[in-house]
């Protein structure tokens, strides 16, 4: 890619001038990224994939890790017949080079055959350069074409170039190898070595662009650093983190403190107050708001269901001439089976007499009965069961088959009658046969 601005020239002269790996790099990097195994057959033979020296034990020593008496590597013990392994993977270098942060990223890839020493091929795969004010240039390898998501395919025929940023270059390193050469302004935004299980090119890039990370990381609050970095949409309670690092509060579980902040804000409260978001039990705190949460959601979703249902009501019965003919309709197709009445002692299932009836049991049960006018549906049959004069479910029951299809209680739920319902109700489906044949 040709070099446009004053930041990507001066990267392309600069990145010829990086000193290559070094061999204690190297040798630092194979001990520590790739698997070393001894693999042992059943006699107790062991052998050393990184030497090709073999040994024997005694057979009953079923230790997981052993050393190789040859070239003296910590090896862990496999068993079985496998004889070949590859293994691949990335570390990184960090240097600096005429002001930049340069990470360095290297693949690895470790070939283990019994009986012969191990071979190793490293080479460098991209570096990302880091600019004082957070900005990032990429200098890479080429990929192949349609490589897609799969991370690994690069063109190593092809030459270190400033390129544009891919999926691929934002791989985490395995570790981090050698001694890092550091920008002073990294040092100045609070970094001390360590990078909280973050990747190494996204904690500069914040901690140098955006001074609330820069913030975090030196107040010591990692948890939230970690939690921001993985979504900036958490920032938006930037001003409720300046209240709690004023009280000097920790935070040590950042996603269940958003979500104590979030719950606060729904509920109305000051997410400002430090009583609030300060909370000596975050868990105790969490879970309170979150009940009060949902009590306050339910609450909402009733009203507007109860405002929904007064304005479907409303709107159906203004359009006078369609009540009348659904309402005769009704009757017409379904009133041989009004006569029903099936009981328990506890228990009465009728059907609905008319329309109006249907507008009332949606009301009442917080169902579809009555928008999905089911009163319409010719070949289905609507009872509810009643106790104490209230409706406890809705059945709707096939007239072509005589099978229950669906018998709800309040929100589509089922009542601690559901069985006995449902039961009584097929104990007398030829009830409803009798007057279908009729």
């Amino acid at each position: 890619m040709k070099p446009r601005t004053k930041m990507q020239k001066e990267v392309v002269q600069a990145f010829k001038g990086l000193a290559p790996l070094t061999e204690k790099q190297r040798a630092e990097a194979i001990l520590q990224v790739v698997p070393h195994i001894a693999k042992r057959n059943s006699r107790g033979q062991f052998v050393c994939l990184d030497c090709g020296h073999s040994w024997t034990t005694d057979p009953s020593d079923k230790q997981a890790e052993v050393v190789c008496p040859h070239c003296g590597a910590r090896l862990q013990v496999e068993d079985g017949r496998k004889k070949k392994y590859t293994f691949k993977d990335y570390f990184m270098t960090i240097t600096r080079k005429n002001g930049y942060q340069v990470l360095r990223m290297w693949f690895l890839q470790a070939n283990y055959r019994e009986g012969v020493p191990a071979t190793y091929w490293i080479d460098e795969a991209f570096q990302r350069w880091i600019a004082p004010n957070g900005h990032n240039e990429i200098v890479s390898r080429s990929r192949h074409i349609f490589s897609g998501y799969y991370c690994d395919n690069w063109n190593w025929q092809s030459d270190l170039d400033l390129r544009n940023a891919a999926y691929a270059h934002t791989i985490v390193p395995s570790e981090i190898i050698g001694k890092m050469s550091l920008i002073p302004e990294v040092k100045r935004n609070g970094f001390k070595g360590s990078f909280h299980r973050i990747s190494p090119a996204t904690l500069f890039t914040a901690i140098l662009k955006d001074n609330r990370f820069e913030t975090l990381q030196k107040c010591g609050q990692i948890e939230l650093l970690q939690h921001f970095i993985k979504s900036d949409y958490y920032l938006k309670y930037w001003p409720s983190v300046k209240v709690a690092l004023r009280h000097h509060y920790k935070v040590k579980d950042a996603s269940m403190w958003c979500d104590l902040l979030s719950s606060l804000n729904y509920l109305g409260k000051d997410i400002h107050n430090p009583k609030l978001i300060c909370p000596d039990c975050l868990k105790e705190a969490h879970d309170y708001g979150q009940h009060r949460q949902e009590v306050k959601r339910e609450q909402e979703r009733e009203r507007q269901e109860r405002e929904r249902r007064m304005n479907e009501e409303q709107r159906y019965l203004a359009n006078k001439a369609k009540v009348q003919t659904d309402e005769a309709n009704y009757q017409a197709t379904k009133s041989r089976f009004f006569d029903i009445a099936i009981a328990d002692g506890e228990i009465v299932i009728k059907p609905l007499q008319s329309v109006r009836e249907f507008l009332d049991e949606a009301a009442k049960m917080h169902h579809c009965c009555f928008s999905n006018r089911y009163y319409a549906k010719e070949q289905s049959l609507i009872l509810h069961a009643i106790i104490d004069g209230e409706p406890v479910e809705t059945i709707e029951i096939d007239l072509n088959t005589l099978q229950i299809v669906q018998s709800r209680a309040k929100y589509n739920g089922m009542s601690e009658y559901h069985e006995r319902i449902v039961n009584l109700m097929n104990a007398n489906m030829a009830e409803v046969a009798k007057r279908l044949a009729a």
